[in-house]
Parts: C-alpha cells; sequence; structure tokens
C-alpha cells in the first residue's frame, strides 16, 4: 500500500508466492522476497509516483516462520508458514527440555507449532551442520526487512510472537535461552515499532525499485499494525478480525500473564491481550461449500458479497435461532449444531453459525473481566465486519458499541502511518491517526437481542463444558461442522 501525505491511498496490490513444491509445506523465503521486490515496482508503476518520493518504508507480515540466516546472507533451511509437522516435532522437543507452563510464564505466551520457537529447534535437529554457518534466526517480516536493509532489527511485537522474548522485561529471556542453548546473538536487536533500522541498500535498490537510502522503519505485527490503523491505542481498546482467523487484541497499562487461551504482547507503553480463534469464519465457510455452494455461487457471479446473501436469510429468524446453537471448531474438541429439529430451516442454521462467532466474543470480554480488564471501545475489521448483520450480533452479545473497519490491508496501512511519522511527514501518531481511516459503522446493542443472548450464554458454556469432557449425550447430538 502507497499512502499519500493526507493518509489516502494511491495504490494497492497484492502478490502471491508458492510453495517449493505442491507436496510440500515448506516455502522458500526467496519468494516472499521476490514477491515484495515485484509489488513494490508494480505498485509505484500504478501510482505513477518516482521512487525519489518515497519518504519511508514500513513492513509487516505474519510471523509464523523460522528463516535461518547464514554469515553470507544466505537462507539456509526451507521453512514454512503457519501449523506444521516441523513444530509439532519442537514443540514436543520444548515440552521435554524446558516445560510448557514454565515457557508459558516466562515468554506470557503459549506455546504453538506455527511460531518460531518450535520450527527453529526442529530445524537445528534435522539440518544439524547449519549451527557452524548459522548467523540470525529471522521471522518472516524481520527477513524482508533484512532484504530490504541488511539490518537485523525487530519491534517488541513481533519479538513476542517468537516464544523467546518475555512481554513483561521486553526483553529476550535469558532463562529461555539459557535453558535452550541458544544464542542470543543469533537474535534481531529488539527497538520500538516505529523506529528507522536502515535505509534501502543498493542491491534493493536494483531489485525494487526503490531509492537507496530510504528509510525502513521496524514495523509490527499484523494485529498491532491493524490496531494502529483503526486508532486503537488506549487502554481498554479491544480489536477483533471478525472473520479469518478471527484474533483479538485488548490494550492494557499493566502486565497480566494470559489466562486460558489468551496470551500477553507489547504494544508501545502498553500491555495487549491477545487470543485466536475468538470469531472466524470456519463455519461460515462450511455452510458456503457444503450447504449452500451454488447459492454463493451465483451470489458470485452477481458480483455480491456471499457473506450478504447469508446475512439476508439470516434475517429471516430472530435472535437465538429458535434455540439452535452452534459450536464451532475453535471452542473445543466437538463442534456441531446443538438442539437441531426438524422444523430448523436454512435461516436457523445461518443465524445460528453468525451467532456462535458474536457469542465467542462475549466470552472473550467475560475472560477479560476475569484479568479486571474491561474493554471500552469494541473495534471490528476483517471481512465480517462489512456485515452490518454480524456486526449488529457482536455489538448484542456483548452489550458495547460497536465500530467497523471494513476496509482491506489494514495491517500495511498501519505500518504505512509509522512509517509516515518516522519520516517526520506527521508530527506524531495522533496527528496522523487523525488523517486516517474512519469507521464506516458504529452500531449499539439492542435490548430485546440482549436479553436473549444472556439467557444463550451459560446453556453454551455448559455444552462447551460438557463436549469438552466428552459428554456422550451431548456430543452424538453433535452434528459435525468441519
Amino acid at each position: 500500500m502507497l499512502l499519500d501525505q493526507s493518509g489516502e491511498s494511491l495504490a494497492e496490490l497484492r502478490r502471491a508466492y508458492s510453495n517449493l513444491s505442491e507436496d510440500s509445506e515448506s516455502a522458500s523465503p526467496q519468494d516472499w522476497w521476490r514477491a515484495t521486490r515485484t509489488g513494490i515496482k508494480e505498485l509505484l508503476r500504478r501510482a505513477g509516483v518516482e521512487a525519489g518520493v518515497i519518504r519511508a518504508v514500513g513492513v509487516t507480515g505474519v510471523t509464523e516462520g523460522a528463516v535461518l540466516i547464514g554469515t553470507e546472507g544466505q537462507i539456509l533451511t526451507p521453512t514454512s508458514l503457519g501449523a506444521s509437522e516441523s513444530g509439532q516435532h519442537g514443540l514436543s522437543m520444548l515440552a521435554e527440555r524446558i516445560g510448557l507452563r514454565n515457557l508459558h510464564n516466562l515468554t506470557g505466551r503459549h506455546a504453538r507449532s506455527a511460531t518460531l520457537l518450535p520450527k527453529f529447534l526442529d530445524q537445528s535437529e534435522q539440518y544439524p551442520r547449519v549451527s557452524h554457518e548459522l548467523h540470525a534466526v529471522l521471522q518472516p517480516p524481520e527477513f524482508l526487512r533484512f532484504r530490504l536493509t541488511g539490518a537485523l532489527a525487530t519491534d517488541p511485537s513481533c519479538a513476542c510472537q517468537s516464544l523467546l522474548f518475555s512481554a513483561r522485561s521486553r526483553t529476550w529471556s535469558k532463562q529461555v535461552l539459557n535453558h535452550l542453548s541458544i544464542d542470543p546473538i543469533l537474535l534481531p536487536q529488539v527497538v520500538s515499532a516505529g523506529a528507522i533500522i536502515g535505509r534501502v541498500t543498493d542491491t534493493a535498490a536494483r531489485e525494487s525499485g526503490l531509492q537507496m537510502g530510504t528509510p525502513v522503519i521496524a514495523g509490527a505485527n499484523q494485529q498491532v499494525a491493524t490496531a494502529i490503523a483503526v486508532g486503537a491505542d488506549t487502554c481498554g481498546d479491544l480489536l477483533l478480525d471478525l472473520g479469518e482467523t478471527g484474533t483479538a487484541l485488548c490494550l492494557d497499562a499493566s502486565y497480566h500473564r494470559g489466562k486460558g487461551h489468551i496470551d500477553t504482547g507489547c504494544f508501545g507503553d502498553l500491555w495487549t491481550l491477545e487470543a485466536r480463534g475468538v470469531s472466524p469464519t470456519t463455519g461460515i465457510n462450511w455452510l458456503m461449500d457444503t450447504v449452500m455452494p451454488a447459492e454463493v455461487q451465483q451470489a458470485r457471479r452477481r458480483k455480491r458479497d456471499p457473506l450478504d446473501h447469508l446475512a439476508e436469510i439470516a434475517a429471516e429468524t430472530q435472535p437465538g435461532a429458535d434455540g439452535l446453537l452452534f459450536i464451532s471448531p475453535e471452542s473445543g474438541p466437538a463442534s456441531g449444531f446443538i438442539g437441531l429439529r426438524p422444523d430448523h430451516e436454512r435461516g436457523h442454521l445461518v443465524r445460528a453459525v453468525f451467532e456462535a462467532g458474536a457469542l465467542s466474543v462475549r466470552t472473550l470480554v467475560d475472560e477479560l473481566a476475569e484479568l479486571r480488564v474491561k474493554p471500552q471501545r469494541l473495534m471490528l475489521t476483517g471481512p465480517g465486519s462489512a456485515n452490518p448483520l454480524w456486526c449488529q450480533m457482536v455489538a448484542d452479545a456483548t452489550e458495547q458499541t460497536v465500530r467497523a473497519f471494513p476496509q482491506d490491508a489494514m495491517a500495511a496501512r498501519g505500518v504505512a502511518t509509522l512509517a509516515a511519522v518516522a519520516s517526520g511527514a506527521f508530527k506524531n501518531l495522533d496527528k496522523a491517526l487523525a488523517k486516517g481511516v474512519k469507521s464506516t459503522a458504529t452500531l449499539k446493542p439492542r435490548k430485546a437481542a440482549t436479553e436473549t443472548y444472556h439467557r444463550l450464554r451459560p446453556r453454551r458454556a455448559a455444552i462447551i463444558s460438557a463436549l469438552d469432557n466428552g459428554a456422550p449425550e451431548l456430543t452424538s447430538t453433535a452434528a459435525p461442522a468441519s
């Protein structure tokens, strides 16, 4: 994304990258760089902008990978994005060598197979000779910054994702590094998100079309970059990606060790409480792919968002879906429809799936309350934020006013805004955000629907608890949703 000094987007585009092979979960980080450098060239061409007018560059992206860099800057091993067998093996190694609960206490985060540390441990075991050439261990956004500048740097929000960083002390965890015999010299320097880490090198300039010497900032991870774009920068701000992976981020001035599925991270002078799978599109995708594929295809041919079509169907039924509940796969080991009767129609199915996402958000709000964190502003992004019915359900279920930000590429906008401040285009971040994106809708809770969801919540919690414990009488009534 290319922003001008008024905060308007001049051009946006996407570039695809491929795996090494169709049968492999691994990918080449060089493919990410190839997509980046060709994308920058095309972005400048589309906007009709000369490279010399670019004031600064920000980079964000998913942090779910480990890139091992050699002394000559070469990539030493294949890598993967997201959950993988490599990461699962690394998790087993972590459980044996340090203990997952101990790791959570030291870092504030739950160990997941997608993250840098388990993948690095697995790659170190698979490729033992790599240790002789190893110069740095980076996450994907850090690798792209390295290719642009030659600098090894990151920000606290990205560092937290690695499982090697203490969110509480905001430093690489000496205890974790010592437990695993990892030399801290292999890790990038941690600086603030808006700090200039280096400048575009001659080689990167030739490959990307940028001007040599253009400043590059540390940037931030996707969630924090999106938070910046929507102006979530105050204690009590809760940002939710409505759809896709259903990530959530809440800001607070105090450190809280994550509870349940909640992780702790950093954002400027504040701490973040983060969760995944809060309100994803898993159930909606199942409906579109399995129950109503023909209607979805017809909507797409008419250039309509399939979510809008589903919302029209869901609107045919009242809040509560006449007693039908959907338990999403992210809620536990079992999922499906509970209370399905012959008189239920497709509108009940669709509404129940939408409501599952809204009620999941309410569960997160209650879990935050247990940590003495009370969300004050609820902001929605992602595919679902463009759907008024789904947003209204979230407002009703949480009993809070919500603001919707359905614009695309919000994370890119966030780091571009940080770069604008670093370059001096804006005096400070507040000035930049005043020029930035605005919410397109504000929805307030409706009393009748709020009362309905209030009655549903304890039933839903009891069902999820029973399914978690393998209650046969409930498991047998759950039609698998994925």
